[in-house]
């Protein structure tokens, strides 16, 4: 609904909560990255990784925060979420967190099974991350 057509009509709490507060697109990873065993940093940390939010040395240099976006781990390349993935010799074929966590959604696992799963994929990112933190630091 546009301002024009909520001038014209009558009001009613529905339409001005949907003027000022337009209705989200629904995602397909809020139930592994906000899953209950996770913990909480761990969840955090999968969802940037999720929205492609982690601030890579690529995603620092774009907004001049530093200087030299060079890998901390090779030197030679410039850290990018797939330059992560190639140090990190994983054989998968897709570097998207969330097509993991859709997958893992999809599958006709058991709830355990599937929120057991949602944890491994937390605490990984959680770590992968931690241990590039380490190299900074």
């Amino acid at each position: 609904m546009s301002m024009q057509q909520f001038i014209s009509s009558p009001y009613t709490i529905y339409d001005g909560y949907n003027l000022f507060c337009p209705p989200q697109r629904k995602v397909n990873w809020s139930h592994g990255v906000w899953n209950r065993q996770n913990i909480l940093r761990q969840s955090y940390i999968l969802w940037t990784a999720v929205q492609d939010r982690l601030k890579t040395r690529s995603r620092l240099k774009k907004i001049n925060v530093i200087s030299d976006d060079c890998c901390l781990l090779c030197s030679n390349h410039s850290e990018t979420k797939s330059h992560i993935k190639t140090w990190l010799n994983w054989k998968v074929e897709t570097i998207d967190v969330d097509a993991i966590l859709r997958w893992i959604e999809r599958s006709k696992a058991g709830r355990f099974r599937k929120s057991l799963w949602f944890a491994v994929i937390a605490s990984t990112v959680y770590q992968i991350w931690k241990t590039r933190n380490l190299l900074l630091w």
